[in-house]
């Protein structure tokens, strides 16, 4: 059995959020194993990387891949400034987060949590962010989804509540938690298509 299976065995096919806890028990492992990791989301904030933490750290030490970013341009400044420093100046961005960023030569979790913007800057700067906006001719991209594969094995979570603080702690959200490899024909269609 791989890892991302392994770990994520006995969660819960839903989560309801502020009740349950989705980042501790699905997120945060599934980041931790996965080989790629792909977010969708209509609302952003770097901030939510102070939950997701020991994940982050876990996967950017683990891996070369960078996280997959799909999200709507409904960003606020401190976020829009922090990517637009690690486009403009990367040299300067990654001599920064050496300082503030590492321990040693591991991204930490305690310096996630405490210098998200910096952090963002530093994945964008290291090309260890793919980060696209989605622009609609009408509408907005709203869709709320988490994609971790490990291996040929995927995971999908989505569901209501955006990458955002508010969205994975605070607000009421409903998200689903799909494992093809044990619910089932109909889940590994819906995993396939959310892909």
């Amino acid at each position: 059995m791989d890892r991302m299976t392994e770990a994520l065995k006995s969660v819960l096919p839903d989560y309801e959020i502020p009740d349950d806890d989705l980042v501790g028990e699905v997120l945060i492992p599934a980041m931790s194993t996965a080989d790629e990791v792909r977010i969708g989301a209509g609302f952003f904030s770097s901030r939510c990387f102070a939950q997701i933490a020991p994940g982050l750290a876990s996967f950017v030490a683990r891996t070369d891949a960078p996280l997959k970013l799909l999200i709507s341009p409904e960003i606020d400044t401190s976020d829009r400034d922090a990517i637009e420093r690690g486009l403009k100046n990367p040299d300067d961005v990654l001599h920064e987060a050496a300082m503030k960023l590492f321990e040693g030569a591991r991204l930490s979790e305690a310096a996630i949590v405490h210098h998200t913007l910096d952090c963002l800057s530093w994945l964008v700067a290291a090309a260890r962010l793919d980060l696209r906006f989605v622009l609609m001719k009408r509408g907005m991209y709203h869709k709320k989804k988490w994609l971790f594969r490990e291996g040929d094995t995927w995971l999908a979570v989505h569901g209501s509540g955006n990458a955002t603080t508010r969205g994975l702690l605070v607000n009421g959200e409903q998200m689903t938690v799909d494992r093809p490899w044990m619910d089932g024909d109909a889940v590994s269609l819906r995993v396939t298509r959310l892909i």
